[in-house]
Protein backbone atom coordinates (compact mmCIF):
# COMPACT_ATOMS: atom_id res chain seq x y z
CA UNK A 1 0.00 0.00 0.00
CA UNK A 2 1.05 3.09 -0.41
CA UNK A 3 -0.18 6.90 -0.62
CA UNK A 4 -0.51 9.09 -3.78
CA UNK A 5 -0.30 12.69 -4.08
CA UNK A 6 -3.12 13.92 -7.30
CA UNK A 7 -3.06 16.84 -8.83
CA UNK A 8 -6.39 17.87 -10.78
CA UNK A 9 -5.27 19.03 -14.20
CA UNK A 10 -8.97 20.94 -14.58
CA UNK A 11 -9.22 22.53 -11.48
CA UNK A 12 -5.39 22.61 -9.94
CA UNK A 13 -6.32 21.08 -7.13
CA UNK A 14 -4.08 18.39 -4.80
CA UNK A 15 -5.67 15.60 -3.42
CA UNK A 16 -4.63 11.74 -1.63
CA UNK A 17 -5.60 8.42 -3.10
CA UNK A 18 -4.78 5.19 -0.92
CA UNK A 19 -3.81 2.50 -3.01
CA UNK A 20 -3.39 -1.07 -2.12
CA UNK A 21 -0.73 -3.64 -3.51
CA UNK A 22 -1.79 -3.78 -7.11
CA UNK A 23 -1.66 0.23 -7.24
CA UNK A 24 -5.53 0.36 -7.28
CA UNK A 25 -7.38 3.01 -5.07
CA UNK A 26 -8.95 1.40 -2.17
CA UNK A 27 -12.37 2.56 -2.88
CA UNK A 28 -13.79 3.38 1.57
CA UNK A 29 -11.12 5.51 1.43
CA UNK A 30 -11.29 7.14 -2.03
CA UNK A 31 -15.32 8.00 -1.00
CA UNK A 32 -13.80 9.44 2.60
CA UNK A 33 -11.21 11.44 0.60
CA UNK A 34 -13.84 12.83 -1.64
CA UNK A 35 -15.89 13.94 1.16
CA UNK A 36 -13.36 15.80 3.26
CA UNK A 37 -12.52 17.80 -0.30
CA UNK A 38 -15.99 18.42 -0.50
CA UNK A 39 -15.53 19.93 2.96
CA UNK A 40 -12.96 21.93 1.51
CA UNK A 41 -9.92 20.14 3.63
CA UNK A 42 -6.42 21.42 3.08
CA UNK A 43 -4.17 19.44 0.87
CA UNK A 44 -2.07 19.01 3.90
CA UNK A 45 -5.47 17.57 6.22
CA UNK A 46 -6.08 15.35 3.08
CA UNK A 47 -2.56 14.32 3.25
CA UNK A 48 -2.53 13.85 6.75
CA UNK A 49 -5.59 11.90 6.90
CA UNK A 50 -4.30 9.41 4.16
CA UNK A 51 -1.39 8.39 5.97
CA UNK A 52 -3.50 7.72 9.01
CA UNK A 53 -5.21 5.73 6.83
CA UNK A 54 -2.83 4.24 5.61
CA UNK A 55 -1.43 3.04 9.07
CA UNK A 56 -4.71 2.07 10.22
CA UNK A 57 -5.33 -0.36 6.77
CA UNK A 58 -1.60 -1.79 7.50
CA UNK A 59 -2.03 -2.67 10.72
CA UNK A 60 -5.72 -4.65 9.54
CA UNK A 61 -3.59 -6.34 7.44
CA UNK A 62 -1.14 -7.50 9.85
CA UNK A 63 -3.76 -8.41 12.51
CA UNK A 64 -5.82 -10.29 9.44
CA UNK A 65 -8.96 -8.25 9.61
CA UNK A 66 -10.97 -6.58 7.91
CA UNK A 67 -11.85 -2.70 8.68
CA UNK A 68 -16.17 -4.13 9.00
CA UNK A 69 -14.68 -6.67 11.76
CA UNK A 70 -12.51 -3.54 13.78
CA UNK A 71 -13.88 -3.36 17.06
CA UNK A 72 -13.36 -1.36 20.13
CA UNK A 73 -11.34 -4.58 21.91
CA UNK A 74 -9.01 -3.87 18.82
CA UNK A 75 -8.36 -0.20 19.74
CA UNK A 76 -5.76 -1.35 22.51
CA UNK A 77 -4.06 -3.46 20.00
CA UNK A 78 -4.18 -0.85 17.54
CA UNK A 79 -2.95 1.99 19.86
CA UNK A 80 0.36 -0.57 20.66
CA UNK A 81 0.76 -1.08 16.64
CA UNK A 82 0.86 3.06 16.27
CA UNK A 83 3.59 4.11 19.40
CA UNK A 84 5.74 1.14 17.77
CA UNK A 85 5.77 2.50 14.57
CA UNK A 86 6.00 5.66 15.86
CA UNK A 87 9.34 4.23 17.79
CA UNK A 88 10.52 3.02 14.44
CA UNK A 89 9.99 6.37 12.75
CA UNK A 90 12.16 8.40 15.62
CA UNK A 91 14.76 5.64 15.57
CA UNK A 92 15.52 6.57 12.28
Amino acid sequence: MKVQRVLSQATNEVTFELLDDAGQPIEIVSRFMRHLRARDYSPNTLSAYCFDLLHFMTFLRVQQLTYEQFTLAHSWTLLEYLLALLSRIQAQ
